[in-house]
């Protein structure tokens, strides 16, 4: 056994390598607009060099390996800030569980390998604050490997979208925290896309030369919009208060009490700017509308 080579009899079969995602953090930084997520992936794979019968074992059909004793996927993160050959993103040190395997019940040829490694991944996101205090996002994380569809092939595991579990509470799922900082998830969501030909394509290859030109990419969606529940007392009421002074002193009689009036409200009002400059993110496409 060569953990270096693909473990499969034929050279021209593939590697199928199912990814799931279980997400335990998310923070987002709105001025240099990325996403880091921190949590756990889930690979599994069949070895078709790796098996044994459990009779020759008291009937033992699970046993644990070190990671450098099996074949593994090389998985990487392709918008990553650290560079799309960042080995850091995705932790090696896991540990790899091996499950002797059966096709026809009878035989025991192949065998199932299972890895949790944990991950921190910081993505590049491009945020369109227009809509400030009610804008809405979604910045993805897009997972690939070196390795082309025709030796492996990455796809999404029993079809099941990433999980998130942002908090250690006795809440059931749909009770969970899911406000980070500024913001609310909403939703999550994933799907294989496919890089051909130097662009992205959502088609699977349906040719021989198109497989073995043609990378797959896992991509974990997530969704998420501002959570201004304080909008109105800290923006709005603020605004409002110093219009209204400003308002009334066209109805006061005495001009130096209205002058003084009208430098206090001045005061306040480039106050309120100043700060709301701080909240206000730099980087819009258009003035938001607040």
């Amino acid at each position: 056994y060569c953990r270096n080579n693909r473990p499969v009899l034929k050279p021209e079969s593939t590697v199928d390598v199912d990814l799931h995602l279980h997400v335990t953090h998310v923070a987002f930084n709105q001025r240099e607009q990325t996403m880091t997520v921190h949590g756990h992936m889930y690979m599994s794979w069949f070895d078709e060099l790796l098996h044994w019968d459990p009779k020759d074992y008291d009937g033992a059909t699970v046993t644990n390996v070190k990671k450098w004793q099996v074949w593994m996927p090389d998985v990487r993160v392709s918008n990553s800030i650290n560079g799309i050959y960042s080995v850091h993103d995705i932790s090696r040190n896991s540990h790899i569980t091996v499950n002797t395997w059966s096709r026809d019940g009878k035989t025991y040829d192949m065998a199932k390998v299972e890895t949790y490694p944990t991950f921190s991944m910081k993505v590049g996101c491009l945020m369109d604050f227009s809509e400030y205090p009610y804008d809405e996002h979604v910045c993805a994380v897009r997972i690939f490997t070196p390795k082309k569809m025709r030796q492996v092939k990455l796809n999404v595991y029993r079809n099941l979208a990433p999980t998130m579990f942002l908090s250690w509470t006795n809440e059931t799922i749909e009770k969970q925290k899911s406000t980070s900082g500024d913001f609310t998830i909403y939703k999550t969501s994933n799907n294989i896309s496919y890089y051909r030909f130097g662009e992205k394509d959502n088609g699977a290859p349906i040719t021989g030369n198109g497989v073995a030109k043609t990378w797959s990419i896992y991509n974990m969606f997530v969704f998420y919009k501002r959570h201004s529940a304080s909008y109105f007392v800290t923006i709005a009421l603020p605004l409002l208060s110093s219009t209204t002074i400003s308002l009334l002193t066209l109805l006061i009689k005495d001009i130096q009490f209205a002058t003084i009036l009208n430098v206090v409200t001045f005061i306040i009002h480039t106050l309120f700017i100043s700060e709301f400059i701080n909240v206000c993110p730099v980087s819009v496409y258009m003035v938001p509308r607040a």
